[in-house]
Formats: structure tokens, C-alpha cells, sequence
């Protein structure tokens, strides 16, 4: 299992997860600067699919199935933050 993770100042986090192995994979998820308000996987069977999760308390755990990159976040996928410019 790859595993990085990222947060700042105001309570935005994203960890990004990475299953090498054959196998699938249960990780417990602590620390986070909030609740994870999005999942995405990306796998042989899912393209970029996208999902609104609730339930993300402290010590939660995500499946990740052989060869999935799965993406938590509580920073909305898909948006450009509204002070992004590109140069």
C-alpha cells in the first residue's frame, strides 16, 4: 500500500491510497483534519467514480481493492478552487 496524504490551515484534507498488491486491503483512516466528504476509486472497473460519503469519523476504514487508487478528500473533485489561476 502507497499512501500520501495532505492537509492545510482550514481543515482541507486528502489522502490518496494505492494497492499494489493482490489482495485487497482494509485501512484505517486516523488523524484527518476533518471528515472526508468524498471518495473517489479508480480501478479496472471504475473510472474515476465519484461517491458523497458521510460516515468518515475518527478511526474510519476504506476497502481498497487490488490495483485501486483511491482518492478521500472533504475538498470538492472536479472544481478548480474559485482563486486558481492558470499562467
Amino acid at each position: 500500500m502507497l499512501a500520501t496524504a495532505y492537509a492545510d490551515r482550514n481543515g482541507n484534507g486528502t489522502v490518496v491510497l494505492l494497492n499494489r498488491t493482490t489482495a485487497p486491503m482494509s485501512v484505517r483512516i486516523e488523524g484527518a483534519p476533518a471528515p472526508y466528504t468524498e471518495i473517489e476509486v479508480v480501478d479496472p472497473y471504475h473510472e474515476n467514480a465519484r461517491t458523497s460519503i458521510t460516515d468518515t469519523d475518527a478511526g474510519s476504514s476504506v476497502l481498497v481493492a487490488p490495483g485501486a487508487l483511491v482518492t478521500l478528500t472533504n475538498v470538492s473533485l472536479r472544481e478548480l478552487p474559485g482563486d486558481f489561476t492558470w499562467e
